[in-house]
């Protein structure tokens, strides 16, 4: 098991909190506590996270590969928006070659024979949050599967953004959320890249930038599994007092960005802990 800072790898935190001088950090403080939504279940969202994102036609997820929290979430507001609208469209970063002949009410079982989950889980994505998503996701026909994860243009950001752009006119009035690692949705480009969230907001035929949210993931402690060049493996976070734990009590919230000065996301999710996916279990 290795041990590692959470700045090394969510390193936008650790930015946030240098880049501050006590007054900003007082300002970010005040944003937390008059902005922050409590969320006590990720999974059942309550109606003042859905008055937040119902301003907001599609939602970018970020997460860090090997992760549960993130998938809980998105689940979450795929059922919320489907209770309150009707129906949803989930768009999730994986290719749709893999998972070829999906019905729905797929067993776990018969999900986990599909070349995506039965193959080997070199990045932490094919894991158990994954499959978790996509059984209970596939079982409610409110909310419309679709896997994005295809190379149709000269990019993987481009080609997801096609993808949307393709749901978006099939499906102009429903919500798309969608699920990737945490480049993809930017606002702004990544190694003078751009990434999804900065084509839809390029996208002004399509989309109105101001209903274009992205979320990252931001949390305290806990583990995950995934890649970060030295193979698949454990990393452990120890916990840190932070602006983020130490401002207001709830262990878990959404709250919109407490910094003007890196516009890569609209909004956080906050959880005090991240827990790691499990590999997939075969017989």
């Amino acid at each position: 098991m290795k041990k590692t800072k959470l700045g090394v790898i969510v390193g936008f935190v650790s930015i946030i909190l240098l880049s501050c001088q006590t007054k900003e950090l007082s300002v970010s403080a005040t944003k937390i506590k008059e902005q922050a939504i409590t969320i006590e279940n990720l999974a059942d969202l309550n109606t003042d996270i859905y008055r937040e994102i119902s301003k907001y036609d599609v939602i970018l997820m970020g997460e860090m590969h090997g992760t549960m929290e993130p998938s809980e979430f998105v689940y979450g507001l795929s059922k919320l928006i489907a209770d309150k609208e009707g129906n949803v469209t989930l768009a999730l970063e994986l290719p749709s070659s893999l998972l070829t002949g999906m019905t729905d009410n797929m067993t776990k079982e018969r999900l986990k024979v599909f070349d995506f989950f039965s193959g080997e889980n070199r990045t932490g994505q094919n894991g158990e949050a994954c499959l978790d998503l996509i059984y209970k996701a596939n079982q409610d026909s409110r909310i419309n599967l679709e896997f994005i994860d295809n190379y149709i243009a000269s990019t993987r950001d481009s080609s997801m953004y096609a993808a949307i752009c393709e749901i978006k006119k099939a499906a102009p009035y429903t919500k798309i959320v969608t699920l990737t690692g945490n480049i993809h949705n930017r606002l702004i480009p990544y190694n003078d890249e751009q990434r999804i969230g900065g084509y839809l907001l390029g996208d002004t035929v399509n989309f109105d930038p101001t209903r274009i949210m992205s979320i990252n993931h931001y949390f305290n402690h806990g583990t995950m599994l995934n890649n970060i060049g030295n193979g698949l493996e454990l990393q452990t976070f120890d916990p840190s007092d932070n602006i983020y734990n130490q401002t207001i009590s709830s262990k878990m919230y959404l709250c919109s960005r407490i910094s003007e000065e890196i516009p890569a996301h609209t909004h956080f999710l906050y959880t005090e802990e991240v827990t790691h996916s499990n590999p997939i279990q075969t017989e």
